[in-house]
């Protein structure tokens, strides 16, 4: 019977290979099915959105809950709104959406015991209490993850209908301190 490690072109002996795909087995990260939507390009976001606006979030409400093997955290953010760009109401700045305007968005995470299936986690860069943002909203409308949106509240367009601005108060605090130079 013929040494296996004397075959020629062979560099190491079988055992090494074989801890070598164990070790890799091991090591690399175990695919959970994550399938995350990518983001809208600004284009995108602007046809989509049935409504844009900018504005302060004011406030942010969670409520967290559990549904099958997911666990969902649902926000509601009280805008006070600055300036509509975009509106489906007959060009007319609606009044519902003078401040305030309560829009909403969500994450999850899986929980589940088996492998997480090929799904998004939610929203991503999610707005802080105080900041200013241009909202993509959806009304009525396809919100980038279902066209369920037929309640006649706000959501945000998934999963990055946020675009973060910068204060105004620095924003003339800086161009103050420009002029006093």
């Amino acid at each position: 019977m013929k040494n296996i490690n004397s075959i020629p072109g062979r560099t190491a002996p079988p055992s090494l290979y074989l801890i070598l795909i164990l070790m890799l087995t091991v090591l690399l990260p175990q695919g959970r099915g994550l399938a995350e939507i990518i983001d809208l390009s600004s284009e995108e976001l602007q046809q989509t959105a049935t409504e844009i606006v900018t504005g302060t979030v004011a406030a942010i409400y969670t409520r967290h809950s559990n549904e099958g093997d997911w666990e969902y955290i649902r926000y509601l953010a009280e805008i006070r709104v600055d300036q509509v760009e975009k509106s489906r109401r007959s060009g007319q700045a609606d009044n519902c959406m003078t401040a305030p305007l309560y829009v909403r968005y969500w994450q999850r995470r899986w929980v589940g015991s088996s492998p997480q299936p090929p799904s998004t986690s939610g929203h991503r860069s999610l707005p802080a209490e105080g900041r200013r943002y241009r909202f993509y909203l959806s009304n009525r409308a396809f919100d980038g993850f279902s066209r369920q949106n037929m309640s006649g509240g706000y959501n945000v367009l998934l999963p990055n209908g946020f675009e973060k601005l910068e204060d105004v108060r620095s924003a003339s605090m800086t161009l103050d301190g420009l002029k006093n130079q």
